[in-house]
């Protein structure tokens, strides 16, 4: 089970698994948008690092083309760390640009890379501090973490 947190904090939105287009958000609307060809391009092979560092590159760029910069807290991988000013996600600019540039090679990235995740170090430290040795894999925790009837709100508290 992929859990990730995302939270939003004063006029910012931070990345955060996104939604699939056409998934209905209690009455949203989605505005149809074709994928760059770089974007199709670039998930024609296995996604590594450098084709996901391009692809938020990308949507970084279609962003500020629009008027909004990303802030980048953490480009270190295995995952980008970034938020979004809310007006971008409120005009729907970041929605688009997500979409064009970056959407698919995001979700194959983090999939992909789940157990190095920013929640899977959020579990691992909070079941060795409730006593649990951690397994190696984000599923394995889970089913510690429910096995030892530890809710997912006390890892993201502690």
């Amino acid at each position: 089970m992929l859990v990730l947190a995302a939270t939003l904090v004063a006029s910012c939105a931070t990345s955060s698994p996104r939604p699939h287009p056409d998934q209905d958000l209690g009455g949203s609307v989605h505005v149809a948008v074709e994928e760059s060809s770089e974007l199709r391009q670039a998930m024609e092979s296995e996604v590594d690092y450098d084709s996901y560092l391009a692809g938020f590159q990308r949507y970084a760029s279609c962003l500020e083309a629009e008027g909004h910069r990303p802030i980048v807290h953490d480009a270190d991988p295995p995952m980008i760390d970034y938020s979004v000013p809310e007006s971008a996600v409120s005009s729907g600019v970041d929605e688009r640009c997500y979409i064009r540039e970056f959407a698919p090679l995001d979700a194959a990235w983090q999939i992909a890379n789940e157990d190095g995740s920013e929640w899977a170090d959020m579990l691992r430290r909070c079941l060795a501090e409730s006593g649990v040795n951690p397994a190696d894999t984000l599923a394995g925790m889970e089913e510690q973490r429910a096995a030892a009837g530890i809710s997912p709100e006390r890892c993201l508290i502690d």
